[in-house]
């Protein structure tokens, strides 16, 4: 995996090596949320430069998973920004679950990025609907969305939260899906964003070859614990930050998929090179692209996919067309 597919849009701000020293006392740790005083434009391409003045976080999962993640945080009166950078298996591909409904929280089997928020309640002043409880945004890799408001009011269950508002541009190229968002203050009840402390947990959902959910950071409790969601403090300066929770040195994330187009050494029986391959990661059942052996049937280096029928105790796998 070429890890400068990402390296384009990095931004020029300082990168810190970051020690929550404040989470070691059990106090809450602040990261703040630099103002844009410029917005960046929502456009799905996140060009250079554009999210510099933001904070912005690589690396998700506790461990941090191996493959590429980020996320970017900017805000101005109207909006707070997002921006999320992350791989895909190879040629692009990302997953849709059957189950997923677009419009429902089952998007949340998809390939997606989820979002807690607990705003200030007393800050909810521009509608008494959102005056109580905490939101949760999910929106997967095709710009479904959706929107649940937590704990509306006492006794009351939960509801749809209305995302019509939310401005959200997508591509997938190179194998990396890049998602930008402007949500607006009033989506939360807000008549402005200003400087204040947002309770905010970030989560990229990876569904492809061991599934997980993600977290940019880590929570104190659960996901529906906002009182210990991170705390994001929105600060007024535009000087961009960055927090790199990679592993020095990581091994790079290895698919084994049949995009990878691996090409196995081994057996040429039936005028293949791969016939029977052996050291490949590949799930069963699964499937091989592997390259075919010059033969009067065949032109040379044609590629041909063979699916893995069993696992056999010497540690081979047998494939057959």
């Amino acid at each position: 995996m070429k890890r400068n597919r990402f390296a384009p849009n990095l931004p020029a701000a300082v990168t810190f090596i970051f020690v929550a020293v404040g989470a070691v006392f059990g106090e809450p740790v602040l990261y703040e949320i630099p103002y844009a005083a410029k917005a960046p434009v929502i456009d799905g391409v996140a060009s250079h430069g554009e999210w510099d003045c933001a904070l912005r976080i690589i690396g998700a999962g506790k461990p941090v998973d191996a493959r590429h993640a980020e996320i970017a945080f900017a805000w101005d009166k109207e909006n707070l920004y997002v921006c999320t950078r992350s791989e895909t298996a190879p040629q692009n591909r990302l997953y849709t679950s059957p189950k997923s409904l677009p419009g429902t929280t089952r998007i949340v089997l998809d390939d997606s990025v989820e979002l807690w928020f607990d705003p200030p309640k007393e800050l909810r002043n521009a509608d008494e609907t959102k005056r109580f409880g905490y939101f949760q945004m999910i929106v997967n890799h095709k710009g479904d969305i959706y929107g649940c408001h937590h704990s509306p009011g006492y006794g009351l269950p939960a509801r749809d939260w209305k995302l019509d508002s939310t401005k959200r541009k997508w591509t997938i190229t190179n194998d990396v899906w890049t998602l930008e968002m402007a949500i607006p203050a009033k989506t939360f009840g807000l008549k402005a964003f200003e400087p204040f402390t947002l309770p905010l947990l970030p989560v990229r959902n990876f569904r492809l070859q061991s599934g997980i959910q993600a977290p940019f950071l880590q929570p104190g409790g659960g996901f529906m614990d906002a009182a210990n969601y991170p705390k994001m403090r929105l600060v007024r300066s535009a000087t961009g930050r960055t927090i790199d929770r990679r592993e020095k040195g990581a091994a790079p994330f290895v698919w084994a998929t049949p995009e990878a187009n691996i090409v196995a050494e081994g057996s040429e029986k039936y005028g293949v090179v791969g016939g029977v391959v052996k050291g490949v990661c590949i799930p069963i059942p699964g499937s091989l692209v592997v390259r075919t052996k010059a033969t009067e049937k065949l032109p040379p280096k044609k590629w041909r996919r063979y699916f893995s029928t069993a696992f056999r105790q010497s540690g081979y796998l047998g494939f057959q067309e």
